[in-house]
This record gives C-alpha cells, sequence and structure tokens, in this order.
C-alpha cells in the first residue's frame, strides 16, 4: 500500500537529530506524581529511563548512578505509593522546540502542571526508543504496551483509514473531499487566520503520512479507552493492574514541513489539528484513566535525513521490529502470570497460615484430652463452725 511506504519513508527521518529536542512533562490535573517546582533543566537517556521506569513502577533497566538519582528526584515526588496507572509518551518531529513557548505548550498540555526540560542525546530518537526498549524489556511481564502509530492498526486498508481520518476531523471541524481512490481527496482545516479552509493534498505523500498519522492516533486511543472499559466491566481490573505504557512516533509534520515550510497555512493548520487532537486525547485517556495519568511528550525538532538512505531505514526497521515485539499477543493478558514478588507474597501467606492452623489444632487436641480434676468451687469441703 503506498501510505505504508510513505510510512516507512518518513520514519526513516528521524535516526538522527540537528538540534537537541525538549521533553515536556505533564502531571495529572491535581499534580499528584511530578514535584511542583523542578530545576532540572537537562535529562540524559540514563535518565529517561530512570523517569519512565519509576513512572511506571518497574524495576530500572541499569544501576542509577547518583546523577540519574537526582535527575530523579527532580522530576518525580519520593513516594511509592503516588504512580499513575499510564503513561503517554509522544514524539513529535518536524516541531522546532524552540517555537512551543510556555503559552502555546498549554494550548498542547491544557492547564496540567507540566515541566519542561532538553533532552540531552547525539541521536535522540534512537536513544528515546532505546529508554523505552530497557524499560520494557526489563520487566515485559508487568507493562500493557500499546502503539498509538499505525502499528497499532495492523491489517486496515487504506479504505479503512480514509473512514477514521473523516471521523477525526468531524471532530476538530474540519472535513474531507474524496479523491479518484482511498486517502487520495483533499482534507479540509480551519485557517488560524479566519481566512477560508486550508487545503492539504492527500496526493502528496507527507500530507498522507500527516493524515494517516492523525486518524491512526485517534483510533487506537479509543481503541485503549474501550479495552479499559472492558476490563473494568468484567472485574479484570479488581486487583493490581500492569502499568500501561502508551506511545507513538509522530513524523507526519516533518514532511509537511519539507512540502510547505514552516511559516506556511498548510503547516500551521496542520500543527494546529494534530495539537487539537492530542490534547483531547489526553483528557480521554486521563479520564478513562481517572485522573492517574502522566504524558511525556517529546519535540524532536527538525530531523533531516535522506529518503534513500539506507541506514535510515534499516534504523526504523529495528525501532519497528521493537513496537511488534510489545504488541499484545492474542488471548494472553500481560500481568496475569505470577511475578516473583507476587510469588514471594503468597508463599509468605501459605507458610503462615499452614503454622498458625498447626498450632490451633495442637491447642484444641490439648484442650479435649486434657486430664480434668475436681473444681475446689463445686466440690469444696464443708468448712466448720
Amino acid at each position: 500500500m503506498l501510505w505504508i511506504r510513505a510510512l516507512v519513508w518518513a520514519s526513516a527521518l528521524i535516526w538522527c537529530a540537528a538540534s537537541q529536542p525538549t521533553v515536556l512533562f505533564v502531571d495529572s490535573s491535581d499534580g499528584g506524581f511530578l514535584n511542583s517546582v523542578v530545576s532540572l533543566e537537562q535529562l540524559s537517556a540514563e535518565g529517561l529511563s530512570a523517569v519512565v521506569a519509576s513512572l511506571l513502577a518497574v524495576q530500572p533497566p541499569a544501576a542509577v548512578s547518583a546523577v540519574v538519582s537526582q535527575q530523579v528526584e527532580a522530576l518525580i515526588k519520593p513516594n511509592i505509593f503516588a504512580r499513575p496507572e499510564a503513561l503517554l509518551a509522544i514524539q513529535i518531529a518536524g516541531v522546532d522546540p524552540a517555537v512551543v513557548t510556555k503559552e502555546s505548550a498549554a494550548a498542547l498540555l491544557g492547564e496540567r502542571p507540566q515541566h519542561r526540560v532538553t533532552f540531552n542525546a547525539a541521536a535522540p530518537h534512537t536513544a528515546l526508543v532505546t529508554a523505552l526498549r530497557a524499560v520494557a524489556e526489563g520487566t515485559p511481564s508487568r507493562l500493557n504496551y500499546h502503539a498509538l502509530d499505525f502499528t497499532g492498526l495492523s491489517g486496515c486498508s487504506d479504505a479503512c483509514v480514509e473512514q477514521l481520518l473523516k471521523e477525526t476531523l468531524a471532530g476538530l471541524g474540519g472535513s474531507y473531499s474524496p479523491g479518484p481512490g482511498p486517502m487520495t481527496g483533499i482534507v479540509n482545516l480551519p485557517s488560524s487566520t479566519s481566512g477560508p479552509p486550508v487545503q492539504l493534498d492527500l496526493g502528496s505523500l507527507a500530507e498522507r503520512l500527516w493524515a494517516t498519522e492523525l486518524a491512526t492516533l485517534h483510533q487506537t486511543v479509543a481503541d485503549v479507552i474501550a479495552e479499559k472499559v472492558r476490563r473494568e466491566a468484567q472485574g479484570e481490573d479488581s486487583g493490581p493492574a500492569a502499568p500501561e505504557l502508551l506511545e507513538a512516533t509522530l513524523v507526519g509534520m516533518q514532511g509537511v514541513l519539507e512540502a510547505h515550510g514552516a511559516d506556511s497555512a498548510q503547516y500551521a493548520a496542520a500543527w494546529a489539528a494534530l495539537v487539537a487532537e492530542l490534547r483531547g486525547a489526553q483528557d480521554k485517556l486521563s479520564k478513562a484513566f481517572n485522573n492517574r495519568l502522566v504524558s511525556q511528550i517529546s519535540l524532536l525538532g527538525e530531523v533531516p535525513a535522506g529518503k534513500d538512505n539506507m541506514r535510515s531505514l534499516l534504523q526504523w526497521r529495528e525501532a519497528h521490529r521493537f513496537r511488534q515485539l510489545l504488541a499484545p499477543v492474542p488471548g494472553y493478558t500481560a500481568g496475569n502470570e505470577t511475578s516473583p514478588e507476587q510469588w514471594a507474597t503468597k508463599a509468605i501467606a501459605w507458610t503462615s497460615f499452614i503454622i498458625l492452623l498447626f498450632f490451633t489444632l495442637a491447642g484444641i487436641c490439648c484442650l479435649t484430652n486434657m486430664q480434668f480434676k475436681r473444681d475446689s468451687l463445686l466440690y469444696g469441703r464443708a468448712k466448720a463452725d
């Protein structure tokens, strides 16, 4: 399918970044998980792994150094019982972190407490994928992974994606004009200057990539929420549930940037639509997870790379393979098997029960077989006056 080839080409853009990206950490609306004041300015790849592991309440992938420990303590509240149920990790290529100011970030992240740090890594996407993979591979049975990009919609044809796009645009105030074939029409988006609608021609691979990511994000978020509701209805979430990692890497903005430029109406409209969809996704997921959601939005900036670069294609393939390995297995729910901690808890409980039962039965046997003597109160001698 042509749109998948576009995804393969555009995803190859993200192996090497020209500038250091920015990571935005967004707390729940009540600020229950992140520190209110953060003095941290830079975050290393090791620090990101430790932060993600700490938020998901799983074991860090490697020994935590003093520097990494300081980074974690600077971001996360020192309370092991205050951990979110889900972590939303979104990486966006083609958006300059410098233009996303504190005021404009409020449109993307809402009024939730947020902290902005610089991700200090030479190859940001590679380091970020490695950080997520290291956490997931360290505790695969204690983590539910959900891909919110095109890998989360396996088996969806061009016509399927086109229908999803229509539904997504309807919720964003836009519309879709069909073309001669699936995913070849015109996307009409509201203009940021109150002018006529801005049109994106899906005949271009760049626009088609952006539209596919937008529709896929909308549907995969809906699928995650539907699965959460189903588990609650069936009582599967009655006990401690495995933490959820919701992840996507969006590179469609990079294609729109190279096709039209950063100052174009098409780029501004595409970014506004993506911001609105991400904002809505955060609100829906936060409600579904009972306001126990923390978001990590990474702005990678412009990441130039040639579409014929074989190294970039191989790098994308490895990242794609990583997501497939973490995708849920049909008929299997992560966290159902007994972890070492759960086994130890059950062993202690059963041992204590057996010991208590033994002493209880021994006490009953002693009471029922003891030698009874004549009680002095009932059989006392008569006293002489």
